[in-house]
């Protein structure tokens, strides 16, 4: 079955192949899967261990923690006691010390009443490889300086078996409540450059005997076994997974097995963990830290089709609890809406846990009342296909080794966000799940980027069509096969009656500005990450919008029906955004204000304060069209600036593609003004001065050279020499980040940021203008053009239930047990103090589906209905953090 090289068969076999042996015993059910606040405290055995933990495991439990993860291996994935499947390093008499810590460890948490369950590293075990050699992950690739290669164990290797025997042990030994593993990939992910394993003698035996073929020696796309080698990597990761859970949760049927991911936007294919379902009886885990990822790194892992999700995050509370806590309760919230649990984790018995406890005291009250309404199914009615096949087989080839983010999330972040904003919760939809019968469900499909598709998945989505649903096409959709080849012809078009002028690039060969203008004359300004020209070919098709002003400008979106439905299809693809985004939090802060700006009526407010979620808050992050030396011999940055006596403020030019480090101005306390290692003067507290960054991209054997210049108010001008640039081979220019690195108390302005391409002929052309002139918009990456679309969208086939609301408010719409829908509303822009208060916008709740009564969960009161015919309408009071509504259908 398995000799074919057509990755289409293996993809099939990530479902079908895998035999697991699930529990009687949902894993939702069990102690860790009901448990609300989950808090990771996997430090080592402490120095005086019994008194902290007595101590500890207590506050916690009384101040809500229901769920607690300890360690019974260290960092590396070494046993910390000895036992008769995995090699300990530690001494007797240290393993004997940690037993006995151990077990009283497990036994305070409990006693406390909470789940108790371990942190355990999936692929890393250092004395399990230092003591067998075989064990040992092999790469094709050469593994990193400063990574030790005999710390990765394969899986595929009896590493695997000695694994399952040893968590096994652990759960009855130490009477745990399950395993939560980290470390969750085949090819390490923390290394870069990145390695790509594993073809040591028992993965090549395996990939032999399912293929007939040898795992290749090197790097080739266009050897088909390479490629087959990489989708049967996907499968054989997957299926030991389910293996895993299934022996665990066999032999011990009221513990949880939770699994991070790592298949992200900077882990991607390398990983070997599949982007597509695979059976297994676990909870998918992973990990994000801000809003935008958290929500979009859910929905892949509710996408996988397990009862329960899980993200994590860190618990860096602060030195401040009361304003340290936003940032991980915004975690939760965000969770919340998206579907699934919250998890969190910190470094216990190091000073932090009288904040950590009083920082989940303050939670508690918050979640408990949302807990018994998260999770289910969503109301289905828009779905986003993400595809592993274009992930890996299109945009892979292209992707580096270093840290640079796969596209391919970043559009489906930016389609995400941008559905959030138009209150258009979507599913993802992996290959697996590209069916007639599971797409059915939805009225709206999304294939934004689906370069890579089978020809059952191009009748899939015709059929699709043609039964009534609505179809978006992202530019060059169907125009590969599932192995990332080029079609001869490209089936959705023939069938739609379109065509593409070209292949997109898997890497933008040219990044454009597009002007795109719609039929009522709005006008967006978009980066065109993707872009080919479309034909269209059928007299049905509608254009909704132009690359360009002018009445015979190219389609840029165009809409046709189609059977009983309609098709979309669009030319571009806005995979970055352009603008600014603030990062704050704690009692730090950023605003638009119109307090004497340096000129206009307004200008940007930044408050920098001891207590922030990260040292560099407050931090302006503006994303800029890129330019490079193929097309510039530099840039200039300029902008108005005004301080008072403590603030520091860095200006940095960075590219996100390496050489990262571009030029650098430093302000430090009381004015004193550095660049590239020179003071060049102080400039005035309380006054607005005017600074440029000029700087030389470099090429042809010389560096890159940057010089500054600050004007003051009094005419006299601080300069600086020229001087090198901290990444002497800095040329290519995507990002300025403006930030406040100090920890005192202190306040700066900002007004008028204008960063220009400099032409070789010395001509210069503006790719940023900002003089926060618009408000509050000034700081929300424009997303208009997704949002247009999504407004075109849902006109075209409404939503169950539609929502009516500011776009900082985030919905979650979820099908109950009891013939119940829980609406999810999460006002992002609130703090904790906002819980229950009447300060938030309210909302409006519109639908036809029928509802015999409504109710919210936060003021516990009923909501009335007003009824028009075959619609009803409920108006929702101001959400001042989070709101539940139930509905009840009749």
């Amino acid at each position: 079955m398995f000799r074919s090289f057509g990755f289409g068969v293996l993809v099939v076999a990530v479902v079908l192949h895998c035999h697991v042996l699930l529990s009687a015993d949902p894993i939702e059910k069990t102690s860790y899967g009901r448990a609300c606040l989950r808090i990771e405290g996997r430090t080592q055995p402490p120095t005086d261990p019994l008194a902290s933990i007595d101590k500890l495991e207590p506050a916690l439990a009384k101040a809500g923690v229901q769920a607690r993860w300890i360690q019974v291996v260290d960092d590396g994935g070494c046993p910390l006691v000895e036992n008769p499947y995995l090699p300990c390093r530690c001494s007797s008499e240290v393993a004997a010390a940690n037993e006995k810590l151990l077990k009283h460890w497990v036994d305070e948490i409990r006693r406390s009443g909470m789940s108790a369950v371990s942190w355990i590293s999936l692929s890393y075990c250092a004395s399990g490889g230092a003591e067998h050699p075989d064990w040992r992950q092999v790469s094709i690739l050469p593994w990193p300086e400063e990574c030790d290669p005999n710390a990765a164990c394969c899986v595929m290797s009896p590493y695997g078996d000695a694994l399952i025997a040893y968590c096994n042990w652990a759960i009855e030994h130490f009477k745990l409540d399950g395993v939560w593993f980290d470390g969750s990939f085949w090819t390490p992910v923390w290394q870069r450059p990145l390695p790509l394993t594993c073809r040591c003698l028992a993965c090549q035996k395996k990939f032999t005997e399912a293929t007939g073929a040898q795992i290749p020696d090197h790097v080739d796309w266009s050897n088909p076994v390479f490629r087959q080698w990489l989708a049967w990597r996907y499968r054989a990761f997957g299926d030991y997974l389910g293996r895993l859970s299934g022996a665990i949760r066999k032999a011990h049927p009221q513990a949880i097995v939770a699994v991070n991911h790592y298949h992200r936007c900077d882990s991607p294919w390398y990983s070997g963990v599949p982007l597509d379902k695979y059976a297994a009886d676990m909870i998918t885990g992973s990990e994000s830290y801000t809003a935008l990822t958290i929500d979009q790194t859910m929905r892949l892992c509710r996408a996988y089709g397990r009862p329960q999700s899980e993200v994590w995050r860190q618990f860096d509370v602060g030195p401040n609890v009361d304003t340290g806590v936003e940032h991980l309760l915004e975690h939760a919230l965000v969770c919340y809406t998206a579907g699934g649990e919250a998890s969190f984790g910190y470094d216990t018995f190091t000073g932090e846990d009288e904040n950590a406890v009083a920082a989940a005291a303050l939670m508690t009250p918050i979640l408990d009342t949302i807990h018994p309404y998260v999770g289910g199914p969503s109301l289905p009615y828009c779905a986003v296909h993400v595809s592993q096949q274009t992930e890996t087989f299109f945009f892979g080839p292209t992707q580096g080794r270093s840290w640079e983010p796969n596209p391919f999330f970043g559009t489906l972040s930016n389609w995400t966000e941008g559905l959030g904003r138009a209150h258009l919760s979507p599913d993802y939809v992996f290959d697996a799940d590209f069916t007639p019968d599971f797409l059915a469900r939805y009225k709206l499909l999304l294939m934004p980027l689906s370069i890579a598709i089978s020809d059952a998945q191009a009748r899939t989505a015709i059929e699709y069509v043609r039964s009534g649903g609505t179809l978006l096409l992202g530019p060059g959709a169907g125009q590969c096969d599932p192995e990332g080849q080029r079609r001869a012809e490209n089936p959705l078009a023939g069938a739609f009656g379109f065509s593409f002028e070209k292949v997109v690039p898997s890497v933008a060969d040219r990044r454009d500005i597009v002007l795109i203008a719609d039929i009522a004359g709005r006008q967006t300004t978009l980066y065109a990450d993707r872009r080919t020209k479309l034909r269209l070919a059928a007299s049905e098709w509608r254009v909704l919008g132009r690359e360009g002003a002018d009445s015979d400008a190219p389609p840029a979106v165009a809409i046709r029906p189609f059977g009983r439905g309609r098709v979309v299809v669009m030319s571009v693809d806005g995979a970055d955004l352009l603008g600014s985004m603030p990062v704050h939090g704690g009692d730090t802060n950023m605003e638009v204000v119109a307090e004497a700006p340096a000129s206009g009526k307004q200008c940007l407010k930044c408050t920098d304060a001891g207590s922030a979620p990260e040292s560099y808050c407050p931090d302006l992050e503006t994303c800029v069209a890129p330019f490079d030396a193929s097309d510039s011999a530099g840039g200039v940055v300029q902008f108005d600036l005004r301080i008072d006596h403590s603030a520091a403020v860095i200006v940095d030019v960075r590219s996100d593609t390496g050489p990262a480090a571009g030029p650098r101005l430093m302000i430090e306390p009381e004015g004193r003004v550095v660049f590239g290692g020179h003071e060049l003067g102080r400039i005035p507290v309380g006054q607005w001065v005017h600074a440029t960054i000029a700087y030389d991209f470099a090429r042809e054997g010389r560096p890159s050279t940057c010089r500054a210049a600050v004007m003051l108010p009094d005419g006299k001008k601080l300069e600086s020499p020229s001087t090198a640039t901290p990444a002497a081979e800095y040329q290519r220019t995507d990002r300025v980040v403006i930030f406040g690195p100090g920890t005192e108390p202190a306040v700066f302005y900002l007004d008028n940021i204008e960063v220009s391409a400099r032409k070789h002929d010395g001509s210069e052309v503006a790719v940023c203008r900002e003089g926060f002139e618009s408000g509050p918009d000034a700081l929300v990456l424009p997303q208009q053009f997704v949002l247009r679309v999504a407004g075109l969208l849902s006109e075209v086939a409404p939503p169950p239930i539609t929502l009516q609301t500011s776009p900082d408010v985030r919905a979650g719409i979820f099908e109950a047990e009891g013939n119940r829908i829980d609406v999810h509303l999460h006002n992002r822009v609130a703090r904790h103090t906002d819980w229950q208060q009447p300060t938030g916008p309210g909302a409006v709740l519109r639908g036809n589906l029928p509802v015999r009564q409504a109710r919210s969960v936060v003021t516990a009161r009923p909501l009335e209905i007003h009824r028009q015919a075959d619609s009803w309408e409920i108006r929702v009071p101001a959400i001042g953090l989070y709101e539940v509504i139930v509905l009840e259908k009749q």
